[in-house]
């Protein structure tokens, strides 16, 4: 299985989880697409891992994936205005825990005391402002950037979630994940099937399809209700 393979299904698993968020109301279909949505975002975190190790322009990379990361946000607050919604900064943004991730791995691959700084600020930052996956989805990625062997990703991260979601006894700040998120490790399996291999080309893929769906699913959910 090679990392195109693995984007098409991230994307897929993503748009059943957003069909359940924007179109459903809460019952058993909407309860099964959020749990095959979780499946997504352990993906997307393998993939800017993969992206942070494999690319030859790194800082292309940050900047492409930052600039995203603001597009995005602007098309929340466009929605909030338009639909006269709630709107709260960061709150929906998934781009903005790939991005963070990918500047974790920076920082702790660095030399530089400089960069070694940035990595405290963004641990700062996590502490005190609400994103999607904060400190569950930072460690998810660096687990997926600094351990080499299959094995020891697949350890850490079935221990990330065992502390997360199935300690009781951990302070609340970091009880924050519903026990769906258990559903995450059926990655697993797809992360020894993966080849390491690029496969063919969709650069572009996620950057168009992300803010197209949400679009379209705004759209029908604001024609439906």
């Amino acid at each position: 299985m090679n990392r195109t393979v693995l984007k098409f299904l991230g994307i897929f698993t993503m748009l059943i989880d957003h069909i359940g968020v924007f179109l459903l109301e809460e019952g058993d279909l909407y309860l099964a697409c959020r749990l095959i949505g979780r499946l997504a975002f352990p993906i997307f975190a393998f993939m800017i891992a993969q992206g942070f190790l494999k690319t030859k322009q790194l800082k292309q990379y940050v900047l492409r994936l930052g600039g995203f990361a603001l597009f995005v946000e602007g098309l929340f607050a466009l929605r909030s205005l338009l639909f006269e919604l709630p709107y709260t900064p960061l709150k929906d943004n998934v781009i903005v825990p790939l991005l963070f991730g990918l500047l974790v791995l920076i920082c702790v691959k660095s030399t530089n005391d400089f960069y070694r700084l940035g990595l405290v600020g963004i641990l700062i930052f996590t502490m005190f402002v609400s994103y999607p996956y904060t400190i569950y989805g930072l460690s998810m990625i660096a687990i997926f950037g600094l351990a080499s062997k299959k094995w020891l990703q697949a350890l850490l991260f079935m221990l990330i979630h065992l502390f997360f979601i199935q300690v009781p006894g951990i302070s609340f700040p970091f009880y924050i994940y519903p026990w769906q998120q258990q559903f995450a490790l059926l990655f697993l399996p797809l992360l020894f099937l993966y080849n390491g291999q690029k496969g063919r080309d969709y650069k572009a893929l996620f950057y168009i399809f992300y803010p197209l769906h949400l679009i379209l699913l705004w759209g029908i959910a604001f024609y439906i209700k």
